[in-house]
């Protein structure tokens, strides 16, 4: 299921301009490989 899960993630990731939302990107992928992040981290 993560596999798939990131995947899309990913897939979606590359088609997106602007850095803000690579950085979106990147948090939901820490997310499905649960890793925690810091609070205050700006989505």
């Amino acid at each position: 299921m993560k596999q798939l899960e990131l995947k899309q993630i990913v897939e979606e990731a590359i088609y997106i301009d602007g850095e803000h939302h690579k950085q979106y990107f990147l948090i939901q992928i820490a997310k499905v490989l649960g890793i925690e992040l810091e609070e205050g981290i700006a989505p």
